[in-house]
């Protein structure tokens, strides 16, 4: 057959197979079909390459903000400026904030790549993405923005911001973002009428299970030996609210919001709560303040602590010896409960504790006693300190660090006239494997001159020129000088300061020959101690009770005479019956605490509380048998009672205080003259050990309910 033909008939046999025209659409696809086939397989593959883009800025993102990367945050926010779908923005801002406080505390290295003004640079762009949409909402970070443009002093672009968010819905607003808004407005300067009412308009915002009436001074707890279970309650709201009303002068109202937390929640209470009154209230209601915190098992920072011990040492530059000496007995157990309570007690705490106790020594009608009486005053300071390190060694494990030893050698040893004490010291420091520093060989020197011992004097200076070389500092030569005058050595100090040039070395050989004078005329003066209203024989003994402070390790947090720096005013302070019956009666429903008969396994514990029930409440509720206790191990209900009464006392010495500062303030102005701070107006108060105050005011004839209620706002 002919080829032709044999293609001819398979020809044939495949039209008999072949599909109809409209059966055969996928071998002829029209073109705007395969065009829009296309476009949507681009789609999906840049869909995809965006999710990968996401995911790798995503965890860049991570990576930086873990690290406080800020520098890494701003670049790669400078690559990818639109971020709809970020989950880091809370961290970003975190970041943002903190790296701005490490900027505010001089880190050299912070200083050298990141300027002030490139993070508030960053923080307006990350504004503007919130306000255009291209960032999701995230409460937590708006709010912590507008804490950086408080800090930062931008007030007018975050105010701006707030306004902006204010009007937005709950997505973009929570009370956490409220509390910051009034922060920031308080900070900025505005008027606490308006921090009042943004706090009024937050609370109508988001009401909860009627929170502002739990917030609100005086309201009632539904059972006062147990945990408040109210989900939603915003601390930073009440926080917030608190802080403006201190920063406005209202102390009261401050107090006020200090008791709501504590109601609340009186052993979780946030530590900024009680940083807030500590840093703007004077020593006489910080020192309380504090002690409140650690009663309660509420952990400080421990800048916290260092700040009271500092206002502690500046009381020391005021008063009679016997209350120098309480400043110090305060100080101790200061120190103790915060030990035996927080666990933040630190070796430079106790650094500022042992300088403390060896300033005796240096007081200024000390200074001029016979050396007899000055080896006995440091005998007993000796022995106190002793205790001091012993005590805190064994308790919590901290051990003193240099600043200490340095103290005693140049205080106890030198001012004190106890030669033996020095080669002591020095045995224990390197015993703790701390080496002498610059400071610790000045200290040595200044003591030997305190000693009037010439060739201490000498052997000191060698070893410190020795140790400096060339590098000797103005510091070293006035300590040199100094001691060489106090010991008589006129020449050679002259001749040591032979190296020195034209109008420096007539300035320290002038400076010589005034403490060679002063010497020769301290050696006719005699002072008596405290203007002979105190004896040298009570002065040594209530040196050496400062011991007793220390014998017990444990701590009864119960005792009101740890919490008191100052006398409590008159009419806080009742027989604890009467203090008792006052708390039923503002703290529980009367109208039904006569009948309130209810059965405790009525009652059930792990229900959520969401506002108190009348007929639940009475005064017999606190008799229950409890399990809730503090850290420190304190039934709830007890230490609710003990701190009611701490902010009566907190309210009445608030009130005392800025009456006090108000006349001061104004005395100084009708005289022309700069008006005085709050502090030195405060401190002008007469100490009383509060053993002897609280004695006095627990009478009936002194103490009136009718105060307490008076301060509190309450009816009378």
């Amino acid at each position: 057959m002919p080829c032709y033909r044999i293609i001819r008939q398979f020809w044939r046999i495949s039209k008999t197979f072949r599909p109809a025209q409209w059966q055969r659409h996928y071998v002829t696809i029209p073109k705007h079909i395969k065009r829009r086939k296309a476009r949507e397989a681009l789609a999906i593959e840049a869909a995809q390459h965006k999710v990968l883009l996401d995911a790798k800025f995503a965890s860049q993102l991570e990576d930086a903000c873990a690290a406080n990367d800020i520098l890494g945050v701003i670049r790669l926010f400078s690559e990818k400026p639109r971020c709809e779908a970020l989950n880091e923005f809370s961290n970003v801002a975190k970041c943002l904030t903190s790296s701005y406080r490490r900027l505010r505390k001089f880190d050299p290295k912070e200083r050298t790549s990141i300027q002030p003004d490139t993070l508030s640079k960053f923080a307006k762009q990350l504004v503007q993405l919130v306000e255009k949409r291209k960032m999701p909402p995230d409460r937590f970070a708006h709010a912590r923005l507008l804490n950086f443009f408080e800090e930062s002093g931008d007030y007018d672009t975050g105010i701006k911001f707030w306004h902006w968010l204010e009007k937005q819905d709950d997505a973009f607003v929570g009370e956490n973002v409220y509390g910051a808004a009034i922060e920031l407005l308080s900070t900025s300067g505005a008027s606490l009428e308006k921090a009042e009412a943004l706090f009024e308009r937050a609370l109508q915002r988001f009401p909860g299970a009627f929170h502002a009436y739990h917030l609100s001074p005086n309201a009632i707890l539904a059972d006062r030996n147990a945990r408040v279970k109210l989900k939603g309650i915003s601390m930073s709201l009440l926080h917030a609210i608190l802080k403006a009303r201190l920063l406005r002068g209202d102390s009261m109202k401050a107090y006020m919001a200090l008791d709501t937390a504590l109601r609340l929640f009186p052993t979780i209470t946030p530590a900024s709560f009680f940083e807030s009154v500590i840093l703007e209230r004077p020593l006489p209601e910080a020192y309380p303040v504090f002690a409140l915190a650690c009663r309660a098992g509420i952990s400080l920072p421990p800048s916290t602590l260092k700040m009271i011990i500092t206002l502690l040492r500046d009381r020391l530059d005021w008063g009679t010896m016997s209350q120098k000496l309480l400043v110090l007995r305060h100080m101790l157990m200061l120190a103790k409960i915060s030990a035996r309570s927080t666990a933040k007690f630190s070796s430079n705490h106790l650094n500022e504790v042992i300088i403390s106790l060896t300033q005796i020594l240096r007081q200024d009608n000390i200074t001029p006693l016979p050396a007899e009486k000055k080896q006995q005053i440091a005998s007993a300071v000796q022995g106190v300190i002793k205790k001091t390190l012993s005590y805190f060694a064994t308790s919590c494990g901290v051990k003193p660090g240099l600043s200490a030893f340095n103290a005693i050698i140049s205080n106890v040893g030198g001012y004190g006239q106890s030669p033996e004490l020095i080669p002591a010291a020095l045995s224990d420091l390197k015993s703790l494997d701390l080496e002498p520093s610059h400071v610790t060989r000045r200290s040595l020197l200044t003591a030997a001159g305190e000693l009037r011992d010439t060739e201490m004097v000498k052997r000191y200076w060698h070893d410190l020129k020795k140790a400096q070389g060339r590098r000797l500092e103005p510091g070293d030569i006035a300590a040199m000088i100094l001691a060489a005058g106090l010991s008589g050595s006129v020449k050679f100090a002259t001749r040591e300061c032979g190296f020195l040039e034209g109008d420096r070395k007539e300035f320290y050989l002038e400076k010589l020959k005034e403490v060679a004078e002063l010497e020769r005329y301290n050696k006719n003066v005699t002072v008596e101690l405290d203007n002979g209203s105190l004896s040298f024989e009570d002065f040594i003994r209530e040196i050496r009770s400062l011991e007793h402070e220390l014998e017990s390790e444990e701590i009864d947090f119960t005792q009101n005479s740890i919490m008191f720096l100052y006398r409590p005013p008159e009419g806080v302070f009742l027989p604890d019956e009467q203090l008792r019956e006052l708390y039923d009666q503002v703290t529980t429903e009367i109208s039904v605490s006569k009948e309130y008969s209810a059965d405790e396994s009525e009652i059930d514990e792990s229900s959520s509380i969401e506002t108190p029930q009348p007929e639940t409440i009475g005064p017999s509720a606190d008799f229950k048998n409890s399990e809730e206790f503090s850290a420190t191990g304190i039934p709830l209900g007890k230490l609710r009672y003990e701190n009611w009464k701490i902010i009566n006392y907190l309210l009445a010495m608030a009130e005392a205080n800025d009456a006090a500062f108000e006349t001061a303030v104004q005395d100084a102005m009708a005289k022309g003259k700069m008006p005085p701070s709050r502090d030195s107006v405060v401190q002008q108060k007469d100490l009383q050990p509060a053993e002897e105050a609280l004695e006095q005011l627990s009478s009936p004839e002194i103490g009136r309910s009718r105060e307490i209620l008076r301060l509190r706002g309450l009816p009378v």
